[in-house]
């Protein structure tokens, strides 16, 4: 049995939410954000941590990150987004250069390239249509992990551009009005 300790051990966190629909998940996406960032905050024990999601999920770990206190951000040690919502531009900073972060998002994705995001995210090949192609079980993967693809496919650079231009065209007011 190969030999484990303390020392050796990560403190992964998997932020989870639940499917969307209606007016009370921006509020909950708020809570939760507050209860991770406070949970991180008050953490006693001393271990390098993992922040992981998936959709609102991810974009939580993103926030969590960014937002942590400077001990807490030196002890996260890796955060990973899948197909998670962006961010409005001017709230949150785009941290290109920081490998800490990895983001994942299908060649077909629509929820990872809503809004803005914090850098350039990493493209996973899917055998699934648009829409269907959210669920992670759709992504292709082979004995060593994804199957990458170079580019987005022709529907999501459109929906990219098109989102982008819609949602700048918003007050920071119509934006927040839209998406609570």
């Amino acid at each position: 049995l190969p030999e484990t300790s303390i020392e050796s051990a990560f403190l992964t966190i998997l932020i989870g939410t639940f499917p969307s629909g209606g007016s009370l998940i921006p509020f909950l996406k708020d809570i939760i954000s507050s209860i991770v960032l406070k949970a991180l905050n008050q953490l006693k024990l001393d271990l390098p941590i993992i922040l992981t999601g998936h959709s609102k999920g991810g974009n939580i770990a993103i926030y969590t990150y960014i937002n942590s206190r400077e001990d807490i951000k030196d002890r996260i040690k890796k955060v990973y987004s899948y197909d998670a919502p962006g961010f409005n531009k001017n709230v949150v900073p785009y941290i290109g250069e920081d490998d800490k972060v990895e983001l994942y998002i299908p060649e077909s994705s629509f929820i990872g390239l809503i809004m803005y995001q914090v850098k350039e995210s990493m493209i996973i090949a899917s055998d699934k249509p648009f829409v269907f192609q959210h669920n992670v079980y759709n992504w292709l993967v082979d004995d060593f992990g994804f199957l990458y693809k170079e580019n987005l496919n022709k529907k999501s650079l459109v929906f990219k551009e098109s989102n982008r231009a819609w949602i700048d065209s918003f007050s920071n007011e119509e934006r927040r009005i839209f998406f609570e």
